[in-house]
């Protein structure tokens, strides 16, 4: 195995050096919790399907309100976020539990957080609503994403 190991790091490790060093989150649009609706998702729908040449848009949800937020499954993390008009947008960040984006929207009950993440529909006993997988989220006072 060290053989491989070392042909592996010759081969590619310039190229893994890159990719770990770019942070950068491309962000599609901004939206509120009221924006993330049905109607939205009917829209992107339309412009799918999603892949690996064709990635699914990227929203940011600027100072949201974390409304609450547990733990759920095998360490992902279930949120509620609140918007200024009552909306109230179902989120989860998977397998985050022990990440620093994680750890902040479990700390954050209460308080606002930038969030960023890919809206889907989640069905449940037949009513269909907007849900946001969490790619990421920052502290609104520190000013940066990887909170």
């Amino acid at each position: 195995m060290p053989e491989f190991e070392a042909f592996l790091t010759e081969q590619l490790g310039e190229d893994v050096e890159q990719a770990s060093a770019d942070h950068e989150l491309t962000i599609d649009g901004v939206l509120t919790p009221a924006g993330a609706n049905l109607s939205l998702l009917d829209m992107l729908e339309q412009a799918g399907p999603y892949g690996a040449s064709h990635a699914e848009p990227v929203f940011a949800l600027p100072s949201v309100p974390i409304k609450f937020s547990k733990v759920v499954g095998q360490g992902h993390v279930s949120v509620t976020l609140g918007g200024n008009d009552g909306t109230n947008l179902k989120a989860i960040a998977f397998k985050a539990e022990d990440q620093p984006h994680g750890k902040a929207l479990l700390q954050s009950r209460g308080k606002p957080l930038h969030i960023a993440g890919s809206l889907s529909v989640d069905t449940w006993q037949g009513q269909a609503k907007p849900s946001l997988r969490i790619i990421d989220v920052a502290d609104p006072s520190k000013g940066q994403f990887g909170a």
